[in-house]
């Protein structure tokens, strides 16, 4: 469960095991460890929709762990949104001023993540409101 792409790049091997002594207390795991704890084979009818986002830039997390996870809630029929930016290093948060602490944590194009995120969350939970306020009545 070693993602090779993640494990290509110093950055890539240090995220690796920094995550793992977090979530496990060590670096040193077997793959039956790592397998259990992949979110992607959590998945399962009690799932909820998700939105996924990620840059094909990212060296910590590879696109290939969003994809892995699409495919996951796509198999047991679960909603979700995927979206995948050209550009962008990891840890981007909102990707504007709001988030970043150097320009190149600024993209305007991963930005739309949010736009994209408040469409997706209207369409699921919106308030039902009425057509006119009591005021205009």
């Amino acid at each position: 469960m070693r993602d090779d792409v993640t494990l290509k790049t110093p950055e890539g091997r240090t995220f690796f095991n920094k995550s793992c002594t977090v979530l496990f207390g060590t670096e040193e795991l077997d793959n039956e460890t790592l397998l259990l704890a992949s979110p992607a084979r959590l998945v399962n009818q009690h799932t909820p929709p998700m939105f996924l986002w990620s840059t094909f830039e990212d060296q910590p997390v590879p696109i290939q762990q969003t994809t892995l996870m699409a495919n996951a809630l796509a198999k047991e029929g679960i909603a979700f949104s995927c979206h995948i930016f050209e550009e962008g290093l990891h840890g981007l948060s909102v990707s504007t001023q709001l988030s970043a602490n150097a320009q190149s944590m600024i993209n305007f194009n991963v930005a739309k993540w949010m736009d994209l995120l408040d469409r997706w969350l209207l369409k699921r939970f919106a308030l039902k409101l009425p057509a006119r306020n009591d005021y205009e009545k």
